[in-house]
């Protein structure tokens, strides 16, 4: 006979049970799961698998109140400040201004194409132009950018504002100063 279990509350801290990996996958922690591995299962909450190792940490901190906090990496840190700095109250203080145009200046040549600023890219966008509906496009021909003039070759990733027909390149939101 099996036992009841009840059902988890959307609102508590998740509670992993132990069982048999059916599928192969990968845990956070970089290591592999194979098929009848045990492995920590949260089915309610978070439907995450973990290793045994893994889930017996979390089942811990879980047992007392707490938490596994995840490490952001540079790229999200980076974007997180820049959020920070473009909340601030204008006009910003002179070091403020600096931190902020070399933050935008990394995310603009380092990190341009990655989905992350894409995101935040196209966020910001829909924020300064909630009326234009913009989508990421990649550029057919040659075209050239609706705010700042600069001129695409076929296959560049842009955001396209469907609503009013004009492309714009994905640096262009991350300058804009009244938003956020």
């Amino acid at each position: 006979m099996s036992k009841w279990i009840p059902k988890q509350a959307r609102n508590t801290i998740p509670r992993p049970v132990l069982m048999n990996a059916v599928y192969m996958g990968r845990c956070s922690c970089g290591s592999v799961i194979r098929i009848g591995d045990n492995i920590y299962f949260d089915k309610h909450a978070t439907r995450v698998v973990r290793c045994k190792q893994c889930g017996l940490r979390e089942a811990q901190l879980g047992a007392d109140g707490l938490v596994l906090q995840q490490r952001t990496g540079e790229l999200q840190r980076i974007i997180d400040r820049t959020k920070q700095l473009k909340m601030l109250p204008r006009p910003l203080s002179s070091s403020a201004k600096d931190e902020l145009s070399q933050l935008i200046s990394t995310l603009k040549t380092e990190f341009i194409e990655t989905p992350e600023v894409v995101k935040f890219s196209m966020e910001l966008g829909r924020r300064r132009f909630p009326t234009a509906d913009f989508y990421i496009s990649l550029v057919d021909d040659i075209a050239c950018c609706a705010l700042c003039g600069s001129n695409f070759k076929g296959g560049t990733k842009v955001l396209f504002a469907r609503s009013i027909q004009e492309t714009v390149c994905l640096g262009c939101p991350l300058e804009f100063e009244d938003v956020y």
